[in-house]
């Protein structure tokens, strides 16, 4: 089964499901009011072949965002 990224439409990760089908996904997606500009499709196929064996989902990096001066916050986002 794969792995389905809906991304908006400057390239951003909106949502990540797995699913039986694409079909399934978007249902899914517009149960929830999304609306995906393109739905990448990560499944065993783009391993094939593949150099490192190793195929990234997801990244995220750690930002520290100061409210004016006070109490910086640190936090995870998507990059």
């Amino acid at each position: 089964m794969p792995i389905l990224i809906a991304k908006t439409y400057d390239d951003k990760v909106e949502n990540i499901v797995f699913s039986k089908s694409r079909e399934l996904a978007i249902a899914y997606w517009h149960g929830k009011g999304i609306y995906p500009h393109t739905i990448h499709i990560v499944s065993d196929e783009n391993m094939k072949d593949h150099p490192t064996g190793v195929l990234p989902i997801l990244s995220t990096k750690r930002v520290k965002i100061d409210s004016f001066g006070r109490n910086p916050k640190e936090y995870l986002v998507v990059e």
